[in-house]
């Protein structure tokens, strides 16, 4: 009989008129659909799914007025987890599936996939911030059990946020007993994938179609039950052997342990007493050799620290997985061990334990003796030898700019040097990077007493022959600095800066290195976002190779995925303070945040104390990962006027803390204002030439404005407004697309204040400088839900 305390929300949007059209998502939610309908499936009430796809709405040429948006699928929610307008249900259901397929992003270091909605389009990032959505349900307590699918990207965007959904839930603290799944197409920072259009029709996503097929073919347990760890296996299972090679990745799933997602009748299969060993098909294979089913122990080194690792077995399920080190207890058998370090990856193929007919030329692996995996030649903006874009052209004169500094008298404070290089140039050609975007470069001072930015003389050097540019910073006082590179953006030139903080005392120097990409606009340019800064013995000269920036660097490429980057030894030995390595430190804190468990607390609490021993200050990152790590037990936390947060996954912890934080007048204007999305590092960008200074916005005041002039001026796409200004923008559009909502500026100021850290006051003054861009009549009235009358205000 159907369920029908079961419920669905398919979301499928193949036609998007602002970007590239899609079209496999619609084929993808059919075929969920027909297995949440079918008996021996899903067996969903068919009434309690709802379809929301484009092809339902039509075309249109115009993103604006394109379907669906976000607030159909709100709709759908209200529709079931409302009584009235202000009243919402206690439990609605058992289950709740929501699948979301089309084009999609995430933002910040964390994982926080969202939907693009079919408005979006350049300049506006319309999306369905669908985790979020999961978990204020999940929260509330609305269903027992949820499932989250999405097949879409999650390439980090760096112009546009995830923002908070203005949906507001009861908070009643039940996300511990509601069983969540979430199964994503990619992992943070990759794109997901559809079969060609010259393929076999229909086409398909890569990872629907994979997990379509997880589904119905996962082994069921002893009664028939099909767990949702049986279908993350056959799905790593069927992803190994057909698209692994292709993506380089495997879709992240979380599975809880005990979630029964179907039954389906089997017959109790009888326990096995032997094990069949397989040869190698082919040349000289031996024939399949039957020994006693035992359990052979054996462990697997890294030599690089932070490498990922996974074993499969025979079949192809992953039955062990760790980082650096891993001690296995698995049947004795043949096994596979994958490895994958940043862009780099590599596997091995051994037998573990005693196995009669093994193949000689395999490892054996066992109590005493251990499979080795090398270090894994990964791509690196640090020139440093043993990665795979190293070149003797950028590493002397690295080598060179550590030596000098090294020799220094500091007199005064640390010095910062950068080194820029293209590794993708090859001499003697002609380097293929733009003067503007080479020889360019700003350093700029936050004033710890106001917070305000100078901008210091940045004279650098740039050799056109070997592809790189240097800069060299002596004897700099301590505190917070923003590093400036340009840009080149299809509407203008853009200053991209990320922020550095300088330790107190003579012991370090910070280094600086960034390689460059491809641009579809100017060629080559400066990657900043993902650059590489080590804080190092001022007095090294070879720090360059040295174990601690290699443990660096790996980690900073895990964290690039929201993964730990260190093994158990590296991890003890930074606890105990025997590495000096602070960014290191930090790196591994901000992981071990992100992927909490029952000892997460006290390590980030420890990390903390060792990197404020060798910083000499308490960062703004220290402040929030002790609130983070405190919990209920964290007090107040205050700002200095020059604290930024030097981590994206700052503001992503900010955010979720208990009392609400608030960075400094001046950096909230000069940073927090500009801020975009990175996948590591607080990163800004910023116009050329702005047209006003930002801190006249604080003098301004708002309370209400004419809703009718406010939605025009809102349907006007501004490529040149702030990234706060393009998050606030969408969230009224938002407020202003459900009918179901009474439309509250308050509200939504609110809730900007609390995602971007800065004041009410700023929100609302930002919204008027769009509104003054615009040339739009404003009013100022009282504060509360939006009337639509009042006095109009030339601006």
């Amino acid at each position: 009989m159907a369920k029908k305390d079961h419920y669905a929300v398919l979301i499928a949007i193949n036609q998007y008129p602002g970007i590239t059209p899609l079209h496999g998502p619609e084929h993808d939610a059919e075929d969920l659909r027909a297995w949440l309908e079918a008996p021996d499936g899903g067996d969903v009430e068919p009434t309690n799914i709802v379809r929301i796809y484009s092809s339902q709405y039509g075309v249109t040429a115009n993103p604006d007025d394109a379907n669906p948006t976000e607030a159909h699928f709100k709709k759908v929610l209200n529709g079931w987890l409302k009584v009235s307008p202000s009243e919402w249900r206690e439990r609605v259901g058992e289950r709740l599936y929501l699948f979301m397929a089309g084009h999609g992003f995430t933002s910040g270091s964390l994982t926080d996939p969202a939907l693009y909605t079919a408005q979006a389009q350049p300049g506006d990032t319309a999306h369905i911030a669908a985790l979020r959505y999961a978990s204020k349900i999940q929260n509330a307590g609305f269903f027992d059990e949820i499932v989250l699918i999405m097949d879409c990207c999650q390439d980090v965007l760096k112009a546009s946020s995830v923002t908070e959904p203005t949906w507001s839930p009861p908070d009643l603290q039940k996300t511990k007993s509601v069983k969540f799944m979430q199964a994503f197409s990619a992992p943070r920072a990759q794109k997901a994938f559809e079969s060609l259009a010259t393929d076999p029709p229909p086409i398909r996503g890569f990872f629907s179609s994979v997990f379509m097929e997880a589904l119905r073919t996962a082994k069921a347990d002893d009664e028939g039950y099909v767990l949702a760890r049986a279908v993350e296996d056959r799905l790593v299972e069927i992803w190994n052997d057909r698209y692994f090679k292709k993506t380089d990745y495997v879709p992240p799933i979380v599975a809880p342990r005990d979630l029964r997602l179907y039954r389906r009748p089997q017959t109790k299969p009888a326990l096995p007493t032997h094990q069949i060993v397989p040869g190698r098909a082919g040349a000289g294979r031996p024939p399949s050799t039957i020994v006693p089913l035992s359990v052979a122990t054996g462990q697997i080194v890294c030599e690089d620290s932070g490498t990922e690792i996974s074993v499969v077995d025979a079949d192809r399920r992953v039955v062990a997985r760790g980082v650096g080190t891993i001690r296995l207890q698995l049947p004795a058998g043949r096994y596979e061990a994958r490895f994958r370090l940043g862009s780099a990856a590599s596997q091995q193929a051994f037998y573990l334990g005693k196995v009669a007919g093994a193949d000689a030329s395999l490892p054996k692996v066992s109590a005493v003796k251990s499979l080795h995996q090398p270090r894994l030649y990964f791509d690196s903006p640090v020139p440093m030898s043993n990665i795979s874009n190293h070149h003797e052209y950028h590493y002397y004169p690295a080598l060179d700019v550590e030596r000098v500094q090294a020799s220094r008298e500091r007199r005064v404070g640390t010095s910062i040097n950068i080194f820029a290089r293209d590794s993708a140039h090859e001499r003697p050609t002609p380097w293929l990077m733009d003067e503007q975007l080479r020889d360019r470069l700003k350093l700029r001072y936050l004033d710890p007493a106001t917070g305000r930015a100078a901008e210091l003389i940045a004279r650098s050097r740039v050799d056109q022959d070997a592809g790189y540019t240097s800069f060299i910073a002596s004897n700099m006082p301590s505190g917070t600095y923003l590093l400036g590179m340009p840009r080149a953006y299809a509407d203008g030139l853009y200053w991209h800066e990320i922020a550095i903080c300088v330790p107190n005392g003579l012991e370090w120097r910070i280094d600086v290195y960034v390689d460059a990409v491809d641009d579809p606009i100017s060629g080559r340019r400066f990657d900043l976002e993902r650059a590489s800064v080590l804080v190092v013995p001022a007095k090294a000269p070879n720090a360059l190779d040295s174990p601690e920036v290699r443990l660096t660097e790996v980690a900073r490429l895990a964290l690039l995925e929201g993964k730990l980057g260190v093994g158990p030894e590296v991890l003890a030995q930074l606890l105990n303070g025997s590495i000096d390595a602070p960014m290191l430190s930090l790196y591994t804190a901000y992981a071990i945040a992100g992927r909490p468990g029952k000892d997460s607390p006290d390590q980030i609490l420890r990390l903390c104390d060792g990197i404020e021993k060798h910083w000499g200050r308490e960062l703004a990152d220290i402040k929030i990962l002790r609130a983070f790590a405190e919990g209920e037990k964290a007090g107040a936390v205050d700002f200095a006027f020059d604290d930024v947060p030097l981590l994206a996954a700052g503001w992503s912890l900010a955010r979720g803390l208990r009392e609400p934080l608030t960075l400094q007048p001046a950096v909230q204007t000069q940073i927090a204002m500009w801020r975009t999305p990175g996948s590591i590092w607080t990163q800004t960008r910023v116009p050329d030439k702005r047209t006003m200074d930002r801190d006249q916005l604080r003098e301004a005041g708002v309370s209400n404005i004419a809703l009718d002039e406010l939605r025009t001026a809102l349907k006007l796409v501004d490529a040149s407004a702030s990234p706060l200004q393009q998050a606030l923008r969408r969230a009224l559009l938002n407020q202003f697309d459900d009918d179901d909502e009474v439309v509250n500026l308050s509200d939504v100021f609110g809730q900007t204040a609390r995602e971007w850290l800065v004041d009410v006051a700023l929100v609302q003054s930002a919204l008027l400088d769009s509104m003054a861009k615009q040339r739009v009549a404003v009013v100022a009235v009282s504060s509360g839900s939006a009337s639509g009358q009042g006095e109009l205000m030339e601006m």
